[in-house]
């Protein structure tokens, strides 16, 4: 009766056997209380979450990989590479679903022995910051399903458990702060933690899931682009703080940097997500022996100005010149102060290519790597490009990176497992140009 009732959750050998454990331990008489107790409770009052619905869910699109490294992002924390993920998507699913994570769909299910380790150390992980984009992706993902109204997960109240002398860990008795002290020192782990604290390991796992220590703050010198930087610019400025400053104020990307305490990179990379525009570097007034990119392929390339030239007009040697056009990808190749025949016949090319165009015109082959990109675009991925292509999968990612930094915006929406490739606004201004010079 008792695993009829409760479905594919458990068996008739396994309920034997833990009843059988219990009853030898002498807990059988505590925890056949607190179950009386916590049936009288269900039976009094509403459980906020229908449960069978979650469980009939189709859960193939739970937590996206691309969610996920935003969440990450955001919170300034390494995604990992891939386990981390999982535990990420069993972890919401027990949360969302009351069920272990070894019954979830196999995308998310957490069975072999190799991962426990990661489901261990991924509650030490957790910052409230990832916590809390965990809980949002989890609140998305139902009601893109039609569940709403429910939170998304529940328990009964401890209180229900009050006067029995029970065998556990009394959780709230535990000092949250000393956890999360010791869980950040350096490399502790739940289960040292535990023994610190004189508790079990699944009591640290269950506060620290419940209430996360936060990050370290880390040194600036020791800031990597693990999004450290990028959470604490966020912290510091945002969106609408962000525009006052660079917009309204005219503050440059440096100086907001500087009041935030990280690098330009991480102000230009966050211009960009808040959908600003980053003015060009002299735009707020041409900055002493600066050199723009554009202006110098136009007057080197593709009207065949020579750099000595072009340096006496900027007040510039014929060395910064020359430094100015590699910084920008424009071919220098010269012999005895001769340009040689195929940057002629390069140059030529980029003068009659669309304007968007020109810029990729950097060396040999320019075109073939245009309408490669081209055909490429026309794919779900990348690997199925190169497959029909006859090309080499990491040949293919190389050109295409190529192509984004010689244009110098991102071209491409790499697939995920929700969603295939797609081009960027550029990247379709892009393809057309091509298609319209080639036809």
């Amino acid at each position: 009766m008792i695993t009829r009732r409760l479905g594919g959750v458990t068996t008739r050998q396994m309920t034997s056997k833990i009843l059988q454990l219990l009853h030898a331990q002498g807990l059988w008489s505590v925890v056949n209380a607190v179950l009386v107790r916590l049936a009288d409770y269900l039976d009094a009052h509403e459980v906020p979450i229908d449960y069978q619905r979650r469980r009939m869910l189709d859960y193939t699109d739970l937590l996206p990989e691309a969610r996920w490294r935003q969440i990450c992002d955001d919170a300034g924390v390494q995604p990992g590479r891939g386990r981390r993920l999982t535990v990420a998507r069993s972890t919401l699913f027990e949360q969302m679903c009351g069920l272990p994570a070894h019954l979830a769909p196999a995308h998310l299910a957490v069975t072999r022995a190799m991962d426990r380790p990661h489901v261990n150390y991924f509650a030490a992980f957790l910052t409230p910051e990832v916590r809390d984009g965990l809980h949002r992706a989890g609140a998305d993902f139902l009601a893109q399903n039609g569940v709403e109204g429910e939170p998304l997960a529940w328990e009964p109240p401890t209180v229900i458990a009050d006067g029995l002398e029970t065998a556990g860990h009394d959780l709230e008795k535990i000092d949250i702060s000393g956890l999360h002290h010791v869980i950040r020192s350096p490399s502790v782990t739940t289960e040292q933690a535990a023994r610190e604290l004189g508790t079990s390991h699944e009591a640290v796992r269950v506060l620290l899931h419940r209430s996360p220590a936060r990050a370290q703050p880390r040194p600036r010198s020791r800031r990597r682009n693990d999004g450290e930087a990028m959470r604490i610019a966020k912290q510091a400025f945002p969106p609408d703080e962000f525009r006052r400053l660079y917009c309204t104020e005219r503050l440059g990307l440096r100086q907001i940097a500087d009041l935030a305490g990280v690098s330009r990179n991480v102000t230009r990379r966050l211009a960009k997500q808040y959908g600003i525009e980053v003015r060009e570097p002299n735009a707020t007034g041409p900055r002493k022996g600066y050199v723009d990119g554009a202006w110098l392929r136009e007057q080197y390339l593709v009207r065949g100005r020579p750099l000595a030239e072009l340096g006496s007009e900027k007040g510039l040697s014929h060395t910064t010149m020359t430094r100015w056009a590699k910084l920008h990808g424009i071919p220098v190749t010269k012999v005895n102060g001769h340009t040689r025949p195929e940057l002629a016949q390069l140059a030529a090319q980029a003068s009659k290519a669309p304007e968007i165009l020109r810029p990729a015109f950097t060396g040999p082959g320019a075109w073939d790597r245009l309408r490669e990109f081209a055909a490429v675009s026309r794919y779900r991925t990348l690997k199925e490009a190169a497959e029909a292509l006859g090309a080499h999968h990491t040949a293919l990612i190389t050109r295409a990176g190529r192509l984004r930094r010689e244009i110098g915006q991102p071209l491409l929406i790499r697939a995920t497992t929700a969603s295939p490739m797609k081009l960027t606004p550029i990247g379709e201004a892009v393809v057309a140009a091509i298609h319209a010079a080639t036809e």
